[in-house]
């Protein structure tokens, strides 16, 4: 629930632990250990390898203003005996689109040092999706290594986001509320309910005027002692 909070709404967006300052940096689990590693050598080495019983690395991005590490599971190599009994590991692409709720065919684009590298139409080439990604998890390293400010990679596109679909709900569901209220047999209760009501204050009304109208005529007599 953490990117729709971030991202399906306009303004930053506090930390939702803290609350202290706004969320600049987002990391999954295995991305934030080895950055921790990484950044404090002195605290003892993690292996993140055996913790997850897969090997990986990290894929880093700019969206909007936050900047995004996602630790990506290295695929077992094409000659390994089995791989050839294993689904495709997620790449990196899929990764992105899987936190982002992007359709990565469709919906995501990938930009770096101001020119679109996914997709990438103008090659002519058939580069396959998985290709891509090591490119991109390549850049994402050297990033990394030379300890850059801000991600290289610029991810764009929109999102599928759940708030629209709570929001098309919530129109259906004022949508059918009105159609019955237009409904003959709810106009027709309301009128019945509205002509009962006329009905019985009118008597009310008419009996205290009666009353009314004969104490003047009628005042009542009193005896003189």
């Amino acid at each position: 629930h953490l990117v729709p909070y971030l991202h399906d709404s306009g303004g930053s967006k506090p930390c939702p632990v803290s609350h202290a300052s706004p969320v600049s940096v987002v990391c999954d689990s295995l991305a934030s250990a080895f950055l921790m590693q990484q950044n404090h050598p002195d605290k003892g080495k993690v292996d993140i390898s055996e913790s997850d019983n897969e090997d990986g690395r990290i894929i880093s991005f700019r969206y909007g203003t936050i900047f995004y590490f996602l630790w990506v599971k290295s695929s077992p190599s094409s000659s390994s005996a089995s791989n050839l009994f294993s689904t495709r590991k997620n790449n990196a692409l899929d990764r992105i689109g899987s936190v982002l709720s992007m359709d990565v065919k469709s919906g995501l684009k990938v930009i770096y040092k101001g020119k679109l590298i996914y997709p990438d139409n103008n090659t002519g080439k058939n580069v396959s999706s998985d290709d891509i990604s090591e490119q991109l998890l390549d850049i994402s390293s050297g990033d990394l290594v030379h300890r850059r400010k801000k991600p290289s990679l610029v991810v764009m596109g929109l999102r599928q986001q759940k708030t629209a679909v709570v929001r098309n709900s919530y129109s259906r569901d004022v949508f059918f509320s009105l159609a019955n209220r237009l409904a003959p047999w709810y106009i027709w209760n309301i009128l019945t309910c509205g002509f009962k009501w006329i009905i019985r204050n009118t008597t009310s009304l008419l009996g205290g005027v009666c009353l009314f109208m004969q104490s003047i005529l009628y005042p009542p007599q009193t005896s003189n002692q």
